[in-house]
């Protein structure tokens, strides 16, 4: 018996974002990392400020480039695990049609302003290169270091929400609802308490009972 194309298209796209959530939890991790760190350094030169009249010298400026990095790097995860804020007070009471058809559209919309806002992005990283800008500070960073990292992360997020559009609309296509709702929809209190239990039993430790 031949396999059935269906559910094996079916099976690479969810195999596909499941991927596209891997790779996302993990920029996101980094981002997080590398904030925490920030949050030290700045604690310790705060510290040696006041105690000491010391400091670790443009603590401010270094953190900055971290944190708008890391927020960049982080969109793609919060749109994966659908932690936006959505007002969904009507939402939840829709027909389900209703719902996916507002699913579809948001995604459009939120496609546009991406790659809207990557194409600015580009057009600064760009200008940043060709007139070699740097930053007005003792530091005189050369403005590309913090702008390319930047730049990657909202093109990360433009693929993501590009990808994320096309698994809808074939899950529309092909009348999976909820697929539909799963991936592009805003989660329910079921789905939020699952996503609890299951971060519990991910990071319970080995052996306990």
């Amino acid at each position: 018996m031949s396999p059935n194309p269906e559910k094996h298209v079916l099976q690479v796209a969810e195999r596909g974002l499941s991927w596209l959530d891997h790779v996302a939890t993990w920029a996101a991790r980094v981002g997080g990392l590398a904030i925490g760190c920030s949050a030290i350094f700045i604690a310790i030169d705060v510290i040696l400020r006041k105690s000491a009249g010391v400091t670790l010298g443009a603590m401010d400026e270094v953190t900055g480039y971290i944190f708008i990095v890391a927020t960049s790097w982080s969109f793609s995860y919060t749109l994966i695990r659908r932690a936006h804020i959505r007002i969904d007070t009507l939402y939840v009471w829709l027909p389900r049609p209703v719902q996916v058809a507002l699913d579809f559209v948001c995604m459009v919309v939120l496609a546009a302003f991406s790659g809207t806002l990557l194409w600015y992005a580009w057009l600064t990283v760009a200008d940043t290169v060709r007139m070699g800008s740097v930053a007005s500070t003792p530091l005189r960073t050369p403005l590309w270091l913090p702008q390319v990292p930047w730049l990657g992360g909202l093109i990360f997020f433009f693929i993501t929400v590009a990808i994320l559009l096309l698994a809808i609309v074939w899950f529309m296509i092909r009348r999976r609802s909820d697929l539909v709702l799963k991936y592009g929809g805003a989660p329910s209190l079921n789905d939020e308490v699952e996503e609890v239990l299951d971060e519990a039993v991910e990071y319970k430790a080995p052996g306990a009972n």
